[in-house]
């Protein structure tokens, strides 16, 4: 994937903040977009893309990090109230 696709989406997901009076004034220094795919035949995948304001890559260990945050802390344990 080239640079220029990884600015688009960067430059994109920072256009989001101007909505959001949480994220107003703070600056994106990295993404990671997960893609689930389905092909003809029914097979089915996922995908991802990273990247940072300069249009790098982000690497392995940030976009783990990234998955682990989204995984484990965003939502509660199976059993458990979000408000707990």
């Amino acid at each position: 994937m080239n640079a220029s696709v990884r600015e688009t989406l960067h430059e994109t997901i920072q256009a989001t903040a101007a909505a959001d009076d949480n994220l107003a004034d703070s600056v994106l220094l990295g993404f990671l977009v997960v893609g689930e795919w389905q092909a003809p035949d029914g097979d089915r995948w996922l995908s991802k893309v990273s990247g940072d304001a300069s249009g790098r890559e982000l690497p392995p260990w940030r976009e783990r990090g990234f998955g682990h945050e989204v995984a484990n802390l965003w939502w509660p344990n199976e059993g458990e109230d979000e408000d707990d």
